[in-house]
């Protein structure tokens, strides 16, 4: 299994010239379609004359000759930049992922192939999660190509706050809302990750094995030319969803050609390797406990009560002194306009702070309220909309076929069906929550 290093060498130029001798290498990668090996340079800025780069490089240091031979193709790439002293071995040293932290400046070998550029209207309203709870409907037909140019901006910004990812989902995809419940598909179907302060950034582009091994999905950064490279050597099945891009797929028995000829990645199954390194329910509780919320009696927010019956946030209420029991959202006016789901439990005065669909889950799963059906047939799983698990999970389940959940109503009730997961999958995920799971033939 290939793991990330760095090959560190020590080289003389001027603090305004670093960048440029990056920009050279990254050149090279890119002309010889190697980035998915070579993905990032990282570099010192702040000494004079000598410094500090490091070439990051994928090795599988199992496959002894292999690696050696990367190792050598790395080296070359630095003296065709320029940099003479890499030819000998002896003047660069291997560094292991997060040993080369300390050069703080980071360049980014793979680069968006083709000129966009979207106009953001000026004025905004940085009211970020009020639509947190609302999975939106698209009504245009065009939703799934609007869709689909959301994600090459998203690809060629490469990154940015929560505020700038919502004002171009606007402006690109005008059915959408473009909160926190859009962000949260693109980053469940794999194109886009998170951090705890809702940046964004966009993943490097990947071929994904479905669980039941039979197709190969593109995940991560898409661009017209990178959909264009691999369609010249396999013929890409597209299917559109309505909330989100399309998605593109081959035959897994092409895997190994397409990702020769295009660079890619090959992650092999990522629900599967998710099904066996996420935490259990109680695992994963005692992680967000590791950021819980007191409650402030001075009462500076608005605050709303989640109700199980009606699925819906109600009833604004003050504290009056009782011990808090249940989800509730808290609305915060200043210094911006922004919400918080905080979920207490069993009369604490400390809540669990997270996103509205895990709190949701909690509180709920606390009631018993968490029916899971499974179709072997179809290799479906089914669940009601309001028991929406939370989003590591829901990510294994999307990422098992690469498709969003399918909406199915019917009796007043609101279905989820995620496609192409298998048994095995179903399981494992339904024992780590905690779920029992009825099979359907």
């Amino acid at each position: 299994m290939s793991e990330l290093h760095y090959i560190a060498i020590l080289h003389n130029a001027a603090r305004d010239r670093r960048r440029a001798i990056c920009e050279t290498i990254g050149d090279i990668i890119r002309r010889d379609r190697c980035h998915a090996t070579f993905p990032c340079i990282k570099y010192e800025a702040g000494k004079r004359g000598q410094y500090y780069l490091a070439l990051a490089v994928n090795l599988d240091e199992s496959k002894h000759e292999d690696s050696q031979a990367t190792k050598a193709i790395g080296r070359e790439i630095l003296v065709r930049a320029g940099i003479r002293n890499a030819r000998n071995e002896k003047n660069t040293f291997l560094l292991n992922d997060g040993e080369a932290d300390w050069m703080k400046k980071n360049y980014e070998c793979s680069r968006f192939t083709h000129s966009l550029k979207y106009e953001i209207p000026d004025s905004f309203d940085a009211a970020a999660f009020d639509d947190c709870a609302v999975d939106t409907e698209s009504d245009g037909s065009d939703a799934g190509q609007e869709h689909e140019r959301l994600l090459y901006w998203c690809s060629a910004a490469g990154s940015g706050s929560f505020n700038l990812f919502q004002k171009s989902c606007r402006q690109i995809v005008p059915s959408d809302s473009g909160g926190w419940s859009t962000l949260r598909r693109y980053i469940l179907l794999g194109h886009l990750d998170h951090d705890a302060r809702l940046r964004w950034g966009v993943v490097p582009p990947a071929l994904l094995t479905t669980a039941n091994g039979e197709e190969v999905v593109l995940t991560g950064q898409r661009t017209p030319a990178l959909v264009d490279a691999i369609g010249q050597k396999c013929v890409l099945a597209e299917r559109s969803q309505r909330q989100g891009p399309l998605r593109l797929a081959i035959p897994a028995e092409k895997k190994s050609l397409c990702a020769e000829e295009s660079g890619i990645h090959d992650v092999g199954c990522v629900s599967l390797k998710m099904a066996g390194s996420l935490p259990s329910l109680e695992e994963w509780k005692r992680l967000l406990r590791e950021n819980e919320w007191e409650v402030d009696l001075h009462n500076r927010y608005q605050i709303s009560r989640y109700d199980l019956n009606s699925d819906k946030m109600i009833d604004t209420v003050r504290y009056t002194g009782d011990r808090w029991d249940g989800l509730y959202r808290l609305v915060f006016d200043r210094p911006f306009r922004r919400s918080m789901y905080v979920l207490f439990e069993d009369g604490s005065e400390k809540g669990i702070i997270g996103d509205f669909y895990g709190m949701r889950f909690l509180a709920r799963k606390k009631r018993g309220l968490s029916p899971v059906w499974f179709r072997k047939r179809e290799e479906q799983l089914v669940i009601m909309e309001r028991e929406r698990w939370p989003l590591p999970y829901e990510r294994a389940l999307v990422l098992a076929g690469g498709l969003l959940p399918r909406h199915l109503s019917g009796d007043g009730q609101r279905m989820l069906i995620y496609e192409g997961v298998t048994r095995h999958l179903a399981e494992r995920l339904c024992r780590l929550l905690e779920l029992e799971m009825e099979e359907r033939q």
